[in-house]
């Protein structure tokens, strides 16, 4: 469930363009107006989130597929001051008879202008109907770099430790590496590229195209292989407001609504 929805959000990537009145990733991050970028490629790297001085807070929903067993709810607080980047993170995945509650903290540090690097210690309660729940920690890690005013490279590895489900039990918790590349084209054009993969799982490519309308409303177009899924997305910025409103669709399985509400500051 976990790597589904990291591959649906890493659809989502170029979202909000606008304002972009400046060159290049740096001045991107130092508009509190367009760093909704940063939020978006959150889930599976919070080091691009330290390119910029300020914080938000967002409230999002995820229904994979239209079932009510596989509904995503999230609540998400970072702030960044003077180079130094705290996150919080509360996500519920599942319905009440089973499901998983993740709970993360995290630290990152930007060094000079171009260079992020950033860590989150998880707890994951599992529970299911019959059983005993199950507790489990692990971290993530991820680094960021502005290579040069227009081109920036991630990546980020979940799990890299290899802990497993209940700290001392038999199953490994899924690990995951990504790694992103975005293109700055012109000032109301952002392509990126995002290679993901799960161990166990598949392996993912998504390409995605996002294009600012105006200084309220940015549209983007994302597809992924080799399971095949598209995807489509506004969003809607009202002063420190935004609203991001997406679904995709799996060619197989059907359509996954999901939206977003922050608030800048």
């Amino acid at each position: 469930m976990k790597c589904k929805w990291m591959a649906l959000v890493a659809l989502a990537l170029p979202l909000s363009l606008w304002g972009q009145d400046s060159h290049g990733f740096r001045k991107i991050f130092d508009n509190e107006m367009s760093d909704e970028y940063g939020r978006s490629l959150y889930p599976h790297n919070m080091a691009v989130l330290a390119f910029r001085e300020g914080g938000a807070v967002s409230l999002g929903f995820e229904n994979g597929y239209l079932q009510k067993e596989l509904m995503d709810k999230s609540a998400l607080f970072y702030f960044c001051h003077k180079c130094n980047l705290m996150s919080a993170q509360l996500s519920h995945s599942g319905f009440s008879k089973m499901g998983e509650l993740t709970a993360s903290c995290g630290y990152g540090r930007r060094f000079g202008s171009r260079f992020v690097a950033a860590m989150r210690l998880f707890y994951i309660y599992s529970y299911a109907r019959h059983y005993e729940p199950i507790h489990s920690f692990t971290v993530d890690m991820s680094l960021a770099v502005s290579i040069t005013d227009k081109l920036l490279l991630a990546v980020s590895a979940y799990n890299p430790i290899r802990m497993k489900y209940g700290i001392t039990g038999s199953e490994y918790i899924p690990a995951e590496v990504h790694l992103d590349a975005a293109y700055a084209l012109s000032n109301r054009v952002l392509l990126s590229l995002t290679m993901q993969k799960c161990f166990p799982g598949p392996f993912r490519v998504t390409a995605s195209c996002g294009v600012t309308l105006s200084k309220v409303i940015a549209l983007s177009f994302s597809c992924c292989l080799p399971q095949p899924s598209v995807s489509l997305s506004c969003f809607l910025h009202w002063r420190r407001f935004s609203l991001e409103m997406a679904s995709a669709y799996h060619f197989p399985l059907g359509l996954s609504p999901q939206c977003r509400l922050s608030y800048g500051f």
